[in-house]
């Protein structure tokens, strides 16, 4: 391990940072733009980048997406959309001319931080939430990537701590909260609807068209296989670092919860973090799926009725979604709100819901014997209009107007 950083720094000092200073003499190409994504052809990048195609058929702009990986640039290579292998002699020289780099969780993650020099870089980002990200996290290694001022830590970290030119938010709220957690001026917030929710929000046939067009067939299998059932359920827990077999934790009795949602004509799809662990005998159940950590959830979740969460920001994607249940399974509520993270709001009045504490609770649930007497519609309505605003009238095409006219 310390070897590793040894190496990392050796590179940052000898190779990144000199071609971060040269990066600043190129002259870049305007009307050339890339975005990505550190997770594959995933997040508000996936959905920004086929809107954007979709809709600047005649535009000068061309916009091309950068692979980090081969699997993804053989994917997106197939479909006929623009598309650059990063560790390519052609990836390498994209990167430099780009005017605009466009991420989901900041240059360093998604593109490259050491050719970004005079780089117009916009962050669509990944979530808005209750948590504290940033330079308001109070967690120790999160605070000294931000504010350490030890010259070790500024040559390693200062990559991390770069400021975007634009900065997608959702609402007043958020803009204040973003504003902080990035250290960045109110006049670099563009208020906006993230484009997987644009998506979410699209008509039944447009959604259908999308997977038609965009999804592979193991999507598309495992969307035509949720229509035999009555009920879909999603259960996406947040990650939690000492929790890796969150199983372990939850203590479920995996053959009474099948045994429940058969008797219900019901299916769960869990989504797990990608550093989790899981019992692999959970696979053997028949209306158990354990969602392979390669496939973009969000086309899915469409489809599904419940979304079972309990501090994850897909809590706040989903309220957009008229009609559907929420259910907040919050069951190490105190260990995590004391040891794991640190809120930026308050949980149960930010996250209104459904709320179930234990797995007994659970299957009534599911059975529908639960007993929950709180109206909490009411309560989400005003959430929605306090982290989404106005969201109805927001599209993608406005920020790359935004963009355009910041250049």
């Amino acid at each position: 391990m310390f070897m590793l950083k040894i190496k990392k720094l050796l590179f940052y000092i000898f190779i990144g940072y000199p071609i971060y200073i040269i990066s600043f003499l190129i002259k870049r190409d305007h009307d050339l733009w890339l975005i990505g994504s550190k997770d594959g052809f995933r997040c508000n990048s996936k959905y920004y980048f086929i809107s954007h195609i979709n809709s600047s058929l005649n535009s000068k702009i061309k916009l091309y997406w950068i692979a980090k990986d081969k699997n993804t640039f053989n994917k997106l290579t197939a479909l006929s959309l623009p598309c650059v292998y990063k560790y390519s002699i052609k990836g390498f020289i994209f990167l430099l001319k780009a005017k605009v780099y466009i991420t989901s969780y900041g240059t360093q993650f998604d593109l490259s931080f050491w050719t970004s020099g005079n780089v117009f870089k916009c962050y669509l980002w990944h979530g808005v939430g209750i948590k504290n990200i940033g330079y308001l996290s109070k967690k120790e290694n999160i605070r000294r990537m931000y504010h350490s001022k030890n010259i070790f830590n500024i040559v390693k970290y200062y990559p991390y701590r770069e400021k975007p030119n634009l900065f997608l938010s959702t609402s007043p709220l958020m803009n204040k909260h973003f504003s902080e957690a990035f250290n960045i001026d109110k006049k670099n917030i563009f208020e906006g609807l993230y484009p997987r929710c644009e998506f979410l929000l699209s008509s039944k046939d447009d959604v259908a068209s999308f997977i038609n067009k965009y999804e592979d067939n193991e999507i598309k299998g495992i969307i035509n296989q949720l229509k035999c059932y009555d009920k879909i359920y999603f259960y996406m827990p947040t990650w939690r670092s000492n929790k890796k077999n969150i199983f372990k934790f939850l203590n479920w009795n995996i053959e009474q919860l099948n045994d429940i949602l058969i008797k219900n004509n019901a299916f769960l799809i869990l989504k797990l973090h990608p550093m989790s662990e899981y019992e692999k005998s959970i696979i053997e159940y028949s209306n158990i799926m354990i969602l392979n950590n390669n496939i973009d959830p969000y086309p899915i979740l469409y489809y599904t009725d419940t979304l079972i969460t309990d501090y994850s920001s897909v809590y706040f994607d989903y309220i957009l979604l008229k009609n559907k249940e929420l259910v907040l399974y919050p069951f190490d509520l105190e260990e995590y709100t004391n040891e794991e993270d640190d809120l930026a709001f308050d949980y149960k009045e930010y996250t209104p819901g459904i709320y179930i504490y234990t797995f007994h609770d659970l299957l009534e649930f599911i059975d529908g014997i639960y007993s929950n007497n709180e109206d909490s519609s009411r309560k989400i309505n005003e959430i929605r209009n306090i982290f989404w605003g106005n969201y109805e009238s927001k599209k993608s095409i406005q920020l790359k107007e935004k963009i355009e006219k910041s250049l």
